[in-house]
C-alpha cells in the first residue's frame, strides 16, 4: 500500500469527505482513515439543510443531489402559533437552499470521491500514534508497519476529535442539558417547500421539508423530555408532535426510528496548529436551532481548499502555506453563529413574562423591516461574509 501523500484526512463523515474531494481537485493526493468502511457506517436517520452557498460549492465539486434534494421555498419561524402576529415569515425564500437526508448526501459525497484518481479510503483502520515534524505527518496504524506520511494532516474526527486531543487543542463547551430528537414523519397534506420553526420553552421545533410528502423532525427539549417523548408510542408521539406543530400537515405517522443526541456548544481554541487543521465537529459544535452546524463544516473546507489550492499552485509546501489565513479566516464566522445560537437558545428558555413579550414583538418587528428581514434570509442562505471563491454566486 503506498504510504506517502500530500494530505492524510482523519473521518470519512459528510465533511471529511466534503474535504477529501475539495482538495483532490487542487491536485494533490488525499487519503481518507476512518475506523469504519462506508458500508459500516451507522444507520443515519438525519437530513441537513444544505444553504444556497453550500450548495453551490457541491456542484462546483461535482457532488450530484439530483431529486434527492427537496427546495426550500418557504420558511417560517414563531413562537405562539402560524397565525399569530408574533413570527419572521420568508414567504419568498426560494433561494436558502435545500434539505437532503445524510445517507443520500454521503451516497452523493461518496461517488464523487470515488471517481478521483488521487483518492484513497484506508477503513477499517485504528490510529495508535501520531507525530509532526519540519517535513510533514506521520501517522501510525495498528497492524501496520510502514508508517503513512504527508505533508498535512486534517482532522474531521468528531466532537470527541482523537487528533485534536492528541495535539493538546482545548475546547470551550457548554452543556445545554437538552436532546435533540430526531425522526423523520410522512404525512397526508403537502409541506409546499415550508420550513417551519416554533420556539417553545423547552427548546425549538423544527419541522423541515423532504421529497414526496415526508418531512424531517428536529425537536430539541431538556433531557427529560426527549427521554419522555422516545418513550412514547408512535401514535402518542404523532399526537403531542401535531400539537406542538399544527395540523398543517394533516395526518402524520413515523418514516423512521426516534433517534437523540445531547447538545452541547464546543469551540475549539484554534482550529489549527503546526501541520493540523481541525474542520467540521472536531473544530466546532453549535446548537441545530439555525440549522447551519453542517454548513459551518462546508464552509472550513471551503477556506481550507482554496488555501491548499493557492499553495499548490505557487509551488509552496501545502502543511504550512495552506494554513497561512485558515484560522483567523473561520474563526469570526465559527464563533459568531455560536453566539447566536446560544442566546437565541437561552433567550427563548426565559419565562419571564415582560421578556417573552419582548421577545415576541422582537419577531413582529423583524418581520415588518424588510431590509433586516433580508439581512437574515442572506444569513440563513450562508451568503454574508466573506466567502471562499468556490461558494461565491
Amino acid at each position: 500500500m503506498k504510504t506517502n501523500f500530500d494530505i492524510l484526512l482523519i473521518g470519512a463523515g459528510l465533511v471529511g469527505l466534503s474535504a477529501a474531494v475539495a482538495c483532490a481537485q487542487s491536485g494533490v493526493s488525499v487519503a481518507v482513515i476512518d475506523r469504519r468502511t462506508q458500508d459500516d457506517m451507522p444507520e443515519d436517520y438525519r437530513a441537513s439543510a444544505i444553504a444556497a452557498s453550500s450548495l453551490r460549492m457541491l456542484e462546483r465539486l461535482g457532488v450530484r443531489l439530483g431529486a434527492k434534494a427537496e427546495p426550500i421555498l418557504d420558511m417560517m419561524a414563531y413562537e405562539a402559533s402560524q397565525a399569530a402576529p408574533w413570527k419572521i415569515h420568508f414567504d419568498e425564500a426560494d433561494k436558502l437552499g435545500v434539505m437532503i437526508e445524510n445517507k443520500y448526501l454521503r451516497q452523493a459525497l461518496w461517488a464523487a470521491f470515488e471517481g478521483l484518481d488521487n483518492t484513497l479510503m484506508i477503513a477499517p483502520a485504528q490510529i495508535t500514534q501520531h507525530s509532526h515534524d519540519a517535513n510533514g505527518v506521520e501517522l501510525h496504524l495498528a497492524g501496520q508497519d510502514a508508517p503513512l506520511r504527508a505533508k498535512l494532516l486534517i482532522a474531521a474526527d468528531g466532537r470527541n476529535s482523537y487528533i485534536r486531543r492528541a495535539a493538546g487543542i482545548n475546547v470551550q463547551s457548554t452543556d445545554y442539558t437538552q436532546r435533540a430528537l430526531i425522526t423523520i414523519i410522512k404525512h397526508s397534506l403537502p409541506h409546499k417547500g415550508l420550513a417551519l420553526q416554533r420556539f417553545m420553552r423547552g427548546g425549538p421545533l423544527a419541522v423541515l421539508p423532504l421529497p414526496g410528502n415526508r418531512s424531517q423532525i428536529v425537536w430539541s427539549d431538556k433531557t427529560a423530555a426527549v427521554t419522555a417523548l422516545e418513550q412514547f408510542s408512535e401514535a402518542d408521539f404523532c399526537d403531542i408532535l401535531t400539537d406542538r406543530m399544527g395540523d398543517y400537515l394533516g395526518t402524520v405517522a413515523l418514516e423512521t426510528p426516534r433517534q437523540s443526541y445531547p447538545l452541547i456548544l464546543q469551540v475549539a481554541d484554534r482550529f489549527s496548529a503546526p501541520r493540523l487543521a481541525l474542520i467540521g465537529d472536531a473544530a466546532h459544535v453549535i446548537h441545530p436551532l439555525a440549522g447551519q452546524g453542517l454548513n459551518l463544516g462546508l464552509r472550513d473546507v471551503a477556506a481550507l481548499a482554496e488555501g491548499i489550492d493557492l499553495a499548490q499552485k505557487r509551488g509552496l509546501d501545502i502543511g504550512v502555506a495552506g494554513l497561512i489565513d485558515y484560522n483567523i479566516w473561520r474563526n469570526i464566522d465559527v464563533r459568531l453563529m455560536g453566539a447566536v445560537t446560544h442566546s437565541l437558545n437561552k433567550a427563548f428558555g426565559v419565562k419571564n413574562p415582560v421578556f417573552g413579550h419582548m421577545r415576541r414583538l422582537a419577531l413582529k418587528t423583524i418581520n415588518e423591516m424588510s431590509p433586516v428581514k433580508e439581512l437574515f434570509m442572506q444569513d440563513a442562505a450562508g451568503e454574508l461574509g466573506e466567502l471562499p471563491k468556490i461558494m461565491h454566486i
